[in-house]
């Protein structure tokens, strides 16, 4: 670790620090970003909100980001370097179909497939020492490093109300590998309540099974 990061500039590494919430130096700090993000962002979100996280990522110059999705409310804060950051409309299903999330909640974090034709269509960020960007849940986003080393802190918030949606993703996703054609979510509440209750009771099945043989 000492050495790559003694040889980020010419070594093309990423080195992440997690969890920073945990540790007894950063926690303090990064509590203190927490909550005035919360309070700006207000009730709906701060009462959504079941667990906080923080990372640091230190990179090398030019280094890219692939395009991907994530299942958390990200803010990134650009602390060293500069950043190009793009960021996709997370609600146009042309950037972002119902199949590749349900791709990426059955486990492959590679689901979200980026589509060059769209590029124009991404907000651009130029990311500096002190600017910050959110990535709003499961959005398209890709960045590259410039000239420095770049150091920046992420903060991550997962939310309750993602976990709905993700189990009607799920019991698409596999519903579609056998050959259907399953409603995406939003368009049928009911459908969606069925959905979402079926992979908890599985759920709740398979801990109770774990248990017994525990």
């Amino acid at each position: 670790l000492q050495e790559t990061l003694l040889n980020i500039e010419t070594n093309d590494s990423l080195v992440m620090f997690k969890h920073l919430e945990e540790d007894p130096v950063f926690a303090p700090f990064l509590r203190d970003i927490q909550d005035r993000l919360l309070d700006l962002a207000g009730e709906r979100m701060s009462d959504d909100v079941t667990r906080a996280r923080g990372t640091i990522l230190v990179a090398s110059p030019w280094r890219i980001t692939s395009y991907h999705i994530d299942a958390d409310v990200n803010f990134l804060f650009q602390i060293a370097g500069d950043k190009d950051f793009r960021v996709f409309d997370p609600a146009d299903r042309t950037v972002l179909s119902h199949q590749e999330l349900e791709n990426y909640f059955l486990g492959n974090l590679n689901g979200a497939v980026f589509k060059s034709g769209k590029e124009a269509e991404a907000k651009k960020y130029d990311l500096r020492p002190g600017c910050a960007v959110h990535i709003p849940l499961i959005t398209g986003h890709w960045a590259q490093n410039q000239a420095a080393p770049s150091v920046a802190l992420s903060v991550n918030f997962d939310i309750a109300s993602m976990a709905p949606l993700k189990r009607v993703y799920r019991v698409n996703g596999r519903l579609r590998k056998l050959g259907l054609k399953p409603k995406p979510p939003g368009v049928s509440q009911w459908r969606d309540k069925l959905k979402s209750n079926a992979i908890e009771l599985l759920q709740l099945h398979r801990h109770l099974k774990k248990s017994e043989k525990s």
